[in-house]
Protein backbone atom coordinates (compact mmCIF):
# COMPACT_ATOMS: atom_id res chain seq x y z
CA UNK A 1 0.00 0.00 0.00
CA UNK A 2 1.41 3.38 -1.04
CA UNK A 3 2.19 5.85 1.73
CA UNK A 4 1.41 9.46 0.80
CA UNK A 5 3.12 12.37 2.53
CA UNK A 6 2.56 16.09 2.99
CA UNK A 7 5.32 18.52 2.04
CA UNK A 8 5.45 22.14 3.14
CA UNK A 9 4.63 24.59 0.36
CA UNK A 10 7.77 26.60 1.17
CA UNK A 11 9.90 23.48 0.67
CA UNK A 12 8.31 22.99 -2.75
CA UNK A 13 9.23 26.58 -3.63
CA UNK A 14 12.78 26.05 -2.39
CA UNK A 15 13.16 22.88 -4.46
CA UNK A 16 11.91 24.61 -7.62
CA UNK A 17 14.32 27.52 -7.08
CA UNK A 18 17.23 25.09 -6.73
CA UNK A 19 16.75 23.52 -10.14
CA UNK A 20 17.57 25.11 -13.44
CA UNK A 21 14.94 24.28 -16.05
CA UNK A 22 16.19 22.10 -18.89
CA UNK A 23 15.02 19.12 -20.88
CA UNK A 24 16.47 16.63 -18.42
CA UNK A 25 14.74 18.21 -15.41
CA UNK A 26 11.45 19.10 -17.11
CA UNK A 27 9.45 16.02 -16.09
CA UNK A 28 10.65 16.24 -12.48
CA UNK A 29 9.73 19.92 -12.27
CA UNK A 30 6.29 19.21 -13.72
CA UNK A 31 5.83 16.47 -11.12
CA UNK A 32 6.71 18.83 -8.26
CA UNK A 33 4.28 21.44 -9.61
CA UNK A 34 1.49 18.84 -9.64
CA UNK A 35 2.21 18.08 -5.97
CA UNK A 36 2.49 21.74 -5.06
CA UNK A 37 -0.81 22.61 -6.74
CA UNK A 38 -2.58 19.76 -4.95
CA UNK A 39 -3.42 17.85 -8.12
CA UNK A 40 -1.50 14.83 -6.88
CA UNK A 41 0.06 13.71 -3.62
CA UNK A 42 3.57 12.26 -3.51
CA UNK A 43 4.63 8.90 -2.13
CA UNK A 44 7.96 8.35 -0.39
CA UNK A 45 9.24 6.36 -3.36
CA UNK A 46 8.31 9.16 -5.76
CA UNK A 47 10.08 11.75 -3.61
CA UNK A 48 13.18 9.57 -3.52
CA UNK A 49 13.21 9.31 -7.32
CA UNK A 50 12.79 13.07 -7.71
CA UNK A 51 15.54 13.81 -5.18
CA UNK A 52 17.95 11.51 -7.04
CA UNK A 53 17.08 13.02 -10.39
CA UNK A 54 17.44 16.61 -9.26
CA UNK A 55 20.35 16.10 -6.87
CA UNK A 56 18.36 17.38 -3.88
CA UNK A 57 18.90 15.63 -0.52
CA UNK A 58 16.01 13.28 0.17
CA UNK A 59 15.58 14.38 3.80
CA UNK A 60 15.15 18.04 2.85
CA UNK A 61 11.67 17.34 1.48
CA UNK A 62 10.40 16.47 4.97
CA UNK A 63 11.53 19.66 6.70
CA UNK A 64 8.97 22.14 8.01
CA UNK A 65 10.88 25.07 6.50
CA UNK A 66 13.35 25.29 3.61
CA UNK A 67 16.94 24.36 4.48
CA UNK A 68 19.58 27.07 4.73
CA UNK A 69 22.61 25.56 3.08
CA UNK A 70 25.92 27.23 3.75
CA UNK A 71 28.44 26.71 0.97
CA UNK A 72 31.41 28.84 2.10
CA UNK A 73 33.33 28.10 -1.09
CA UNK A 74 30.79 30.10 -3.12
CA UNK A 75 31.99 33.23 -1.33
CA UNK A 76 35.42 32.72 -2.90
CA UNK A 77 34.25 32.89 -6.50
CA UNK A 78 36.65 34.71 -8.77
CA UNK A 79 34.23 36.77 -10.82
CA UNK A 80 30.90 38.28 -9.83
CA UNK A 81 28.29 36.02 -11.40
CA UNK A 82 24.52 36.07 -11.38
CA UNK A 83 24.52 32.32 -11.92
CA UNK A 84 26.40 31.78 -8.68
CA UNK A 85 23.90 33.76 -6.62
CA UNK A 86 21.99 30.48 -6.70
CA UNK A 87 24.66 27.84 -7.40
CA UNK A 88 23.54 24.77 -9.30
CA UNK A 89 22.97 21.47 -7.52
CA UNK A 90 25.67 20.03 -9.76
CA UNK A 91 28.23 22.45 -8.31
CA UNK A 92 26.98 22.04 -4.73
CA UNK A 93 27.00 18.25 -4.94
CA UNK A 94 30.47 18.25 -6.51
CA UNK A 95 31.78 20.39 -3.66
CA UNK A 96 30.22 18.04 -1.10
CA UNK A 97 31.69 15.03 -2.88
CA UNK A 98 35.18 16.55 -2.88
CA UNK A 99 34.84 17.47 0.80
CA UNK A 100 34.08 13.83 1.61
CA UNK A 101 37.22 12.73 -0.23
CA UNK A 102 39.27 15.42 1.47
CA UNK A 103 37.98 14.41 4.91
CA UNK A 104 38.86 10.78 4.22
CA UNK A 105 42.40 11.64 3.08
CA UNK A 106 42.94 13.88 6.11
CA UNK A 107 41.90 11.10 8.50
CA UNK A 108 44.06 8.57 6.67
CA UNK A 109 47.15 10.76 6.69
CA UNK A 110 46.78 11.67 10.35
CA UNK A 111 46.38 7.97 11.21
CA UNK A 112 49.50 7.21 9.17
CA UNK A 113 51.32 10.04 10.99
CA UNK A 114 51.89 12.12 7.88
CA UNK A 115 52.85 15.68 8.60
CA UNK A 116 50.96 18.72 7.36
CA UNK A 117 51.46 19.61 3.72
CA UNK A 118 54.21 22.22 3.66
CA UNK A 119 52.92 23.85 0.48
CA UNK A 120 49.68 25.07 2.07
CA UNK A 121 50.11 28.76 2.88
CA UNK A 122 53.76 28.77 1.86
CA UNK A 123 53.37 32.41 0.80
CA UNK A 124 53.53 33.69 4.35
CA UNK A 125 54.78 37.10 3.36
CA UNK A 126 54.14 39.50 0.54
CA UNK A 127 56.40 39.48 -2.46
CA UNK A 128 56.36 40.32 -6.13
CA UNK A 129 54.93 37.81 -8.56
CA UNK A 130 58.30 36.83 -10.04
CA UNK A 131 59.80 36.00 -6.64
CA UNK A 132 56.71 34.04 -5.60
CA UNK A 133 56.87 32.06 -8.83
CA UNK A 134 60.55 31.36 -8.11
CA UNK A 135 59.59 30.09 -4.65
CA UNK A 136 57.14 27.62 -6.21
CA UNK A 137 59.81 26.43 -8.64
CA UNK A 138 62.19 25.89 -5.75
CA UNK A 139 59.67 23.96 -3.64
CA UNK A 140 58.57 21.76 -6.55
CA UNK A 141 62.12 21.41 -7.88
CA UNK A 142 60.69 22.66 -11.15
CA UNK A 143 63.08 23.83 -13.88
CA UNK A 144 62.17 27.22 -15.28
CA UNK A 145 61.91 25.66 -18.76
CA UNK A 146 59.94 22.57 -17.64
CA UNK A 147 57.61 22.90 -20.61
CA UNK A 148 60.42 21.95 -23.04
CA UNK A 149 60.08 18.30 -22.07
CA UNK A 150 56.48 18.23 -23.27
CA UNK A 151 55.29 17.93 -26.84
CA UNK A 152 51.74 19.22 -26.36
CA UNK A 153 49.54 21.16 -23.95
CA UNK A 154 48.02 17.81 -22.93
CA UNK A 155 51.50 16.61 -21.94
CA UNK A 156 52.05 19.76 -19.86
CA UNK A 157 48.72 19.29 -18.10
CA UNK A 158 49.43 15.64 -17.27
CA UNK A 159 52.95 16.55 -16.11
CA UNK A 160 51.79 19.26 -13.72
CA UNK A 161 48.86 17.19 -12.46
CA UNK A 162 51.21 14.29 -11.66
CA UNK A 163 53.76 16.65 -10.09
CA UNK A 164 51.22 18.21 -7.71
CA UNK A 165 49.85 14.80 -6.75
CA UNK A 166 53.36 13.66 -5.82
CA UNK A 167 53.61 16.69 -3.52
CA UNK A 168 50.41 15.71 -1.72
CA UNK A 169 47.91 17.89 -3.59
CA UNK A 170 44.77 15.90 -4.40
CA UNK A 171 43.82 16.64 -8.01
CA UNK A 172 40.36 15.49 -9.05
CA UNK A 173 38.53 16.03 -12.33
CA UNK A 174 35.11 15.34 -13.74
CA UNK A 175 32.70 16.60 -16.35
CA UNK A 176 29.52 15.27 -14.72
CA UNK A 177 28.01 14.41 -11.33
CA UNK A 178 27.56 10.80 -10.19
CA UNK A 179 28.66 9.41 -13.57
CA UNK A 180 25.41 10.84 -14.95
CA UNK A 181 25.95 12.30 -18.41
CA UNK A 182 22.79 14.38 -18.02
CA UNK A 183 24.30 16.19 -15.03
CA UNK A 184 27.07 18.03 -16.83
CA UNK A 185 29.22 20.59 -15.04
CA UNK A 186 28.92 24.03 -16.58
CA UNK A 187 32.22 25.79 -17.30
CA UNK A 188 30.39 29.12 -17.34
CA UNK A 189 29.53 28.50 -13.70
CA UNK A 190 32.96 27.25 -12.62
CA UNK A 191 36.17 26.04 -14.19
CA UNK A 192 37.90 24.78 -11.06
CA UNK A 193 38.04 25.14 -7.29
CA UNK A 194 40.51 24.64 -4.47
CA UNK A 195 39.70 23.42 -0.96
CA UNK A 196 42.27 24.22 1.70
CA UNK A 197 43.24 21.60 4.27
CA UNK A 198 46.52 21.33 6.16
CA UNK A 199 46.80 17.60 5.40
CA UNK A 200 44.79 17.18 2.21
CA UNK A 201 44.63 20.29 -0.02
CA UNK A 202 42.42 19.52 -3.00
CA UNK A 203 41.98 20.92 -6.50
CA UNK A 204 38.98 20.04 -8.65
CA UNK A 205 39.05 20.68 -12.39
CA UNK A 206 35.93 20.89 -14.56
CA UNK A 207 37.01 18.60 -17.38
CA UNK A 208 34.45 20.02 -19.80
CA UNK A 209 36.95 22.83 -20.29
CA UNK A 210 39.61 23.02 -22.98
CA UNK A 211 43.02 21.56 -22.22
CA UNK A 212 44.59 25.04 -22.39
CA UNK A 213 42.11 26.32 -19.82
CA UNK A 214 42.49 23.25 -17.59
CA UNK A 215 46.25 23.75 -17.47
CA UNK A 216 45.85 27.38 -16.47
CA UNK A 217 43.14 26.54 -13.90
CA UNK A 218 45.25 23.78 -12.35
CA UNK A 219 48.23 26.04 -11.74
CA UNK A 220 46.02 28.98 -10.75
CA UNK A 221 44.28 26.93 -8.06
CA UNK A 222 47.63 25.61 -6.83
CA UNK A 223 48.79 29.20 -6.38
CA UNK A 224 45.72 29.77 -4.18
CA UNK A 225 46.80 26.77 -2.08
CA UNK A 226 50.21 28.40 -1.71
CA UNK A 227 48.38 31.46 -0.37
CA UNK A 228 46.42 29.17 1.96
CA UNK A 229 43.00 30.20 0.68
CA UNK A 230 39.97 28.51 -0.84
CA UNK A 231 39.08 29.45 -4.39
CA UNK A 232 36.22 29.03 -6.84
CA UNK A 233 37.54 29.93 -10.27
CA UNK A 234 35.12 30.96 -13.00
CA UNK A 235 36.97 33.60 -14.99
CA UNK A 236 36.26 32.72 -18.62
CA UNK A 237 38.35 35.39 -20.30
CA UNK A 238 41.65 35.40 -18.45
CA UNK A 239 40.99 39.05 -17.62
CA UNK A 240 40.04 39.35 -13.97
CA UNK A 241 36.96 41.52 -13.30
CA UNK A 242 35.87 40.50 -9.80
CA UNK A 243 36.33 41.99 -6.36
CA UNK A 244 39.07 39.80 -4.93
CA UNK A 245 42.35 41.68 -5.22
CA UNK A 246 44.48 38.55 -4.94
CA UNK A 247 43.11 37.15 -8.20
CA UNK A 248 45.24 39.41 -10.38
CA UNK A 249 48.31 38.26 -8.44
CA UNK A 250 47.37 34.59 -8.81
CA UNK A 251 46.87 35.09 -12.55
CA UNK A 252 50.26 36.76 -12.88
CA UNK A 253 52.08 34.02 -10.95
CA UNK A 254 50.34 31.36 -13.03
CA UNK A 255 51.33 33.11 -16.26
CA UNK A 256 54.93 33.37 -15.02
CA UNK A 257 55.08 29.64 -14.27
CA UNK A 258 53.67 28.83 -17.70
CA UNK A 259 55.58 31.48 -19.64
CA UNK A 260 58.65 32.85 -17.79
CA UNK A 261 58.97 36.56 -18.45
CA UNK A 262 62.61 36.63 -19.51
CA UNK A 263 62.10 33.73 -21.92
CA UNK A 264 58.93 35.29 -23.27
CA UNK A 265 60.67 38.61 -24.02
CA UNK A 266 63.59 36.90 -25.74
CA UNK A 267 61.35 34.65 -27.85
CA UNK A 268 59.08 37.53 -28.83
CA UNK A 269 62.01 39.68 -29.92
CA UNK A 270 63.35 36.84 -32.06
CA UNK A 271 60.04 36.66 -33.94
CA UNK A 272 59.51 40.35 -34.73
CA UNK A 273 59.60 39.66 -38.46
CA UNK A 274 56.08 38.21 -38.09
CA UNK A 275 52.73 39.83 -37.35
CA UNK A 276 51.78 39.94 -33.63
CA UNK A 277 48.93 37.45 -34.10
CA UNK A 278 51.33 35.00 -35.78
CA UNK A 279 53.84 35.45 -32.97
CA UNK A 280 51.19 34.67 -30.36
CA UNK A 281 50.25 31.41 -32.10
CA UNK A 282 53.91 30.45 -32.49
CA UNK A 283 54.77 31.18 -28.86
CA UNK A 284 51.78 29.20 -27.61
CA UNK A 285 53.28 26.17 -29.36
CA UNK A 286 56.73 26.85 -27.93
CA UNK A 287 55.54 27.26 -24.33
CA UNK A 288 52.88 24.49 -24.63
CA UNK A 289 50.06 26.70 -23.39
CA UNK A 290 47.00 28.56 -24.64
CA UNK A 291 47.09 31.61 -26.89
CA UNK A 292 45.21 33.64 -24.26
CA UNK A 293 48.15 33.36 -21.83
CA UNK A 294 50.59 34.55 -24.50
CA UNK A 295 48.26 37.35 -25.59
CA UNK A 296 47.90 38.52 -22.00
CA UNK A 297 51.69 38.59 -21.62
CA UNK A 298 51.95 40.58 -24.83
CA UNK A 299 49.25 43.00 -23.68
CA UNK A 300 50.90 43.55 -20.30
CA UNK A 301 54.22 44.25 -22.03
CA UNK A 302 52.66 46.72 -24.47
CA UNK A 303 53.32 44.53 -27.53
CA UNK A 304 49.65 44.41 -28.56
CA UNK A 305 46.57 46.51 -27.86
CA UNK A 306 43.37 45.50 -26.09
CA UNK A 307 41.55 45.07 -29.40
CA UNK A 308 43.88 42.30 -30.55
CA UNK A 309 43.85 40.75 -27.09
CA UNK A 310 40.05 40.48 -27.12
CA UNK A 311 40.20 39.08 -30.65
CA UNK A 312 42.57 36.31 -29.50
CA UNK A 313 40.29 35.51 -26.55
CA UNK A 314 37.23 35.31 -28.81
CA UNK A 315 39.02 33.10 -31.35
CA UNK A 316 40.13 30.72 -28.60
CA UNK A 317 36.59 30.47 -27.28
CA UNK A 318 35.17 29.96 -30.76
CA UNK A 319 37.70 27.23 -31.60
CA UNK A 320 36.86 25.39 -28.39
CA UNK A 321 33.12 25.62 -29.00
CA UNK A 322 33.54 24.19 -32.51
CA UNK A 323 35.42 21.13 -31.32
CA UNK A 324 33.47 17.91 -31.38
CA UNK A 325 34.16 15.05 -29.07
CA UNK A 326 35.37 11.78 -30.53
CA UNK A 327 33.97 8.37 -29.74
CA UNK A 328 32.77 7.04 -26.43
CA UNK A 329 35.63 7.32 -23.89
CA UNK A 330 37.03 4.12 -22.40
CA UNK A 331 35.62 3.79 -18.87
CA UNK A 332 38.71 2.84 -16.88
CA UNK A 333 41.05 5.26 -18.67
CA UNK A 334 38.58 8.08 -18.13
CA UNK A 335 37.98 7.18 -14.48
CA UNK A 336 41.71 7.01 -13.74
CA UNK A 337 42.12 10.48 -15.26
CA UNK A 338 39.35 11.80 -13.01
CA UNK A 339 40.55 10.35 -9.71
CA UNK A 340 43.82 11.37 -8.09
CA UNK A 341 45.93 8.24 -8.43
CA UNK A 342 47.74 8.74 -5.13
CA UNK A 343 44.39 8.96 -3.33
CA UNK A 344 43.23 5.80 -5.10
CA UNK A 345 46.32 3.88 -3.93
CA UNK A 346 45.80 5.07 -0.35
CA UNK A 347 42.16 4.01 -0.49
CA UNK A 348 43.02 0.58 -1.86
CA UNK A 349 45.62 0.09 0.86
CA UNK A 350 43.11 1.06 3.54
CA UNK A 351 40.51 -1.35 2.12
CA UNK A 352 43.07 -4.18 2.02
CA UNK A 353 43.91 -3.55 5.69
CA UNK A 354 40.24 -3.59 6.64
CA UNK A 355 40.24 0.03 7.82
CA UNK A 356 37.88 1.22 5.09
CA UNK A 357 34.87 -0.77 3.92
CA UNK A 358 34.33 -1.64 0.29
CA UNK A 359 31.05 0.27 0.42
CA UNK A 360 32.87 3.42 1.49
CA UNK A 361 35.47 2.94 -1.23
CA UNK A 362 32.73 2.54 -3.85
CA UNK A 363 31.02 5.69 -2.57
CA UNK A 364 34.20 7.77 -2.65
CA UNK A 365 35.10 6.68 -6.18
CA UNK A 366 31.63 6.32 -7.77
CA UNK A 367 32.44 2.69 -8.57
CA UNK A 368 30.92 -0.64 -7.57
CA UNK A 369 32.01 -4.16 -6.70
CA UNK A 370 32.44 -5.00 -10.39
CA UNK A 371 34.52 -1.96 -11.34
CA UNK A 372 36.61 -1.03 -8.27
CA UNK A 373 39.04 -3.99 -8.40
CA UNK A 374 39.45 -3.64 -12.16
CA UNK A 375 40.16 0.06 -11.72
CA UNK A 376 42.91 -0.70 -9.21
CA UNK A 377 44.38 -3.33 -11.53
CA UNK A 378 44.43 -0.82 -14.40
CA UNK A 379 46.18 1.70 -12.16
CA UNK A 380 48.83 -0.82 -11.07
CA UNK A 381 49.48 -1.75 -14.71
CA UNK A 382 49.92 1.93 -15.54
CA UNK A 383 52.47 2.62 -12.81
Amino acid sequence: MAVYVDIADSVYNWALNQVRPDDYNRNAIEQILLWKNGKKKPTINQIEKISNKLGLPFGYFFLDTPPKEKIPLIEFRTVDSIELDIPSRNLINTIHEMQRIQDWVEEYQIAEEFGKNRLVGIFDSKGDCLSLADLIRKELELPIDWYKNNKTVEDSFRFFKHLLSNFGIIVMMNSVVDNNNYKKLNINEFRAFALINDYAPLIFINSNDSTNAKLFSLIHEFVHICFGENSLYNDNSGQYTGKRKNEAICNAITAELLVPEKMFLKTWQNALDKEPEEIIIELAKIFKCGTIVIARKALDNGFIDNILYKKIVNIAKSNFNKKKTGGQPEYYKTTLSRIDNRFLLMLNSSVAEGRTSFEEAYRLTNTNRNTFDKLIAKLVDKL
